[in-house]
């Protein structure tokens, strides 16, 4: 597990973005309320994610997703592949942005309403999904000391990057995963994030 230079042990977790949809092919907007399962491309992308872990000695014991079966099934391959007896606790907290009336349309209709902080019709907020996400982070908090492994989407990484003002965190690719650091404060505190590469890069 990533540890600090003291000898005390650090608060954080792994976050992985689920593999490739046939929506993300089709650059499709798909938020939480739209069922999406990966395709082939993205069974590859987490079990070389699951690679890279490996190869970093990170073997998550506890396993978090939404009920997504673009999630679920991301978290079902890392646990096969790394920790059969890893627990997988599902939290619909932690599903990505509702994009009601917004989901399957083209990404370049949607992304620039997203940039520019507009609602969907029937969705949420970006203020109602930040808030959600948080919800689910001060829930488990205790939890963190474990280092457990986080299995979500883009909208999820783009809040977690944009806490530490990551210019990139808009994009933010399927099958990646960050290294995410927290203080010791009562509350949910991002200290610094990592995105950590995996072995195609």
């Amino acid at each position: 597990m990533p540890m600090l230079d003291s000898d005390r042990k650090v608060r954080g977790f792994i976050f992985l973005r689920h593999g490739n949809t046939q929506a993300n092919t089709d650059r499709v907007s798909c938020g939480g309320d739209c069922g999406s399962q990966m395709d082939d491309l993205g069974r590859r992308q987490i079990r070389r994610a699951a690679n890279s872990l490996r190869t970093r000695r990170i073997v998550p014991n506890l396993i978090f997703s939404s009920k997504l079966q673009r999630t679920s099934e991301s978290a079902e391959i890392i646990r096969t592949e790394l920790n059969p007896g890893a627990e997988i606790l599902f939290d619909t907290d932690i599903s990505e942005r509702f994009l009601g009336e917004w989901n399957g349309q083209s990404q370049s209709i949607t992304n620039p309403l997203l940039a520019a902080g507009k609602t969907p019709k029937g969705g949420e907020s970006r203020a109602e999904f930040k808030s959600r996400m948080m919800v689910f982070f001060n829930r488990h908090l205790d939890r963190f000391f474990d280092w457990p492994l986080i299995v979500g989407s883009r909208g999820n990484a783009r809040i977690l990057l944009e806490l530490t003002q990551d210019p990139d965190a808009a994009n933010f690719p399927n099958g990646k995963l960050l290294e995410v650091h927290l203080s010791q404060s009562e509350g949910f505190e991002v200290t610094h994030i990592k995105r950590i590469g995996t072995l195609e890069d």
